[in-house]
């Protein structure tokens, strides 16, 4: 169930992300923690403001109205211009290009 999971979170966060770019956003990764749940991790080049913790959000209802069953979501906001991984088996779903 995990392979399909961590698919079906890949994919309802890239839709989310479609036209929801922000400039400040860096990265954005997923970390799975259950069967029903999932942390997101939004990296971004400053510190967040109500209009950056706004757009998160909407990203974040978005994802979570994808699923047809319950799921837990745990947003976190990070500030970091080069970011890393925060756990072994998080994966990235947006990396913004660094020059």
């Amino acid at each position: 169930m995990t392979s399909n999971f961590r698919v079906d979170i890949f994919i309802s966060v890239s839709r989310a992300l479609i036209g929801e770019v922000f400039p400040s956003l860096v990265a954005v990764c997923a970390f799975i923690t259950g069967p029903d749940a999932f942390s997101l991790h939004f990296f971004i080049d400053r510190e967040a403001d109500d209009d950056l913790e706004d757009a998160i959000s909407c990203i974040e209802t978005e994802v979570i109205a994808d699923f047809a069953r319950q799921i837990d979501v745990n947003v976190e906001i990070r500030t970091a211009e080069r970011p890393q991984l925060p756990e072994k088996d998080a994966f990235w779903i947006f990396h913004r290009k660094l020059e």
